[in-house]
């Protein structure tokens, strides 16, 4: 067995040996990314970003290095720096997002950034390699949201995922079935649009759980309404879709919702 022990590090030695050579500096930038993916897990996001940028101090054209430092920055408040360092791991690898923790992660910053056209990039590729859980419920309905916020094109495929949202559970379900009673009162189906809203809408809190959710304040309002008028409070509603009204890109399906028969 220690023969065994001995040649296997001995191979080993070899290959970190001729993989400096062949990269110089990996060794460093590999220790540098252990010591901020391990700072990551504790929590401690300023020590992550000081060893992940460290690392890309060593190597710029790996995109580990920079997904952490993303994390970090996010966690860090530093929203639109996080953004860019996001998007640059893409630019160097197209799966650099892929792992639940990374991907979701960086999805959650993207969103509450306003970077949606981000977040609805890197949300498949994770939700595909996921096995069936509350978490992925959770990361469905940060999707439909994210979807339903680029705007019409994006309102069938934001109906799916949440959908599939309000079928996993998880914390997520109340702010997926909003979401989908919007969706669908967008797309004309009233009916079911309305027993979803009144069903967030009599438990109450409804200020709490819309404010919570990273969309844009008129997207906030468009939610409101609907929960307003499933129980029939029309002059709340009437306020809240004039909100809704007040930006692209559903501004004339708001428009439409303050028409005869709209709010109701």
């Amino acid at each position: 067995m220690g023969v065994v022990s001995l040649a296997g590090a001995g191979t080993a030695r070899a290959s970190d040996f001729w993989d400096e050579v062949r990269t110089p500096g990996l060794r460093e930038w590999k220790r540098h990314v252990g010591e901020a993916r391990a700072a990551a897990n504790a929590g401690n996001w300023e020590a992550a970003r000081v060893e992940s940028e460290a690392a890309i101090a060593r190597i710029e054209d790996r995109a580990e290095a920079h997904v952490v430092r993303g994390r970090a920055l996010g966690e860090l408040g530093q929203l639109d720096r996080a953004v860019r360092a996001f998007r640059h791991a893409l630019e160097l690898d197209p799966t650099a997002l892929d792992s639940p923790a990374d991907g979701g992660h960086a999805a959650h910053v993207a969103a509450t950034a306003g970077a949606y056209d981000l977040a609805a990039a890197a949300l498949p590729r994770v939700l595909g390699g996921m096995p069936p859980s509350s978490e992925r419920g959770d990361l469905y309905a940060l999707y439909g949201d994210v979807l339903l916020t680029l705007g019409p094109d994006h309102l069938r495929a934001a109906i799916v995922a949440y959908r599939e949202a309000v079928r996993y559970g998880g914390r997520g379900r109340t702010q997926a079935t909003i979401g989908l009673a919007l969706a669908l009162y967008r797309a004309g189906e009233a009916l079911e649009a309305n027993d979803l809203a009144r069903e967030v809408a009599v438990r109450g809190r409804v200020e709490a759980l819309v404010s919570a959710i990273p969309v844009p304040p008129a997207e906030r309002a468009a939610r409101r309404a609907v929960a307003l008028a499933a129980i029939g409070d029309e002059a709340g509603a009437r306020q809240a879709w004039e909100d809704a009204a007040s930006s692209e890109p559903w501004r004339e399906h708001a428009r439409r919702a303050l028409g005869p028969g709209g709010v109701r």
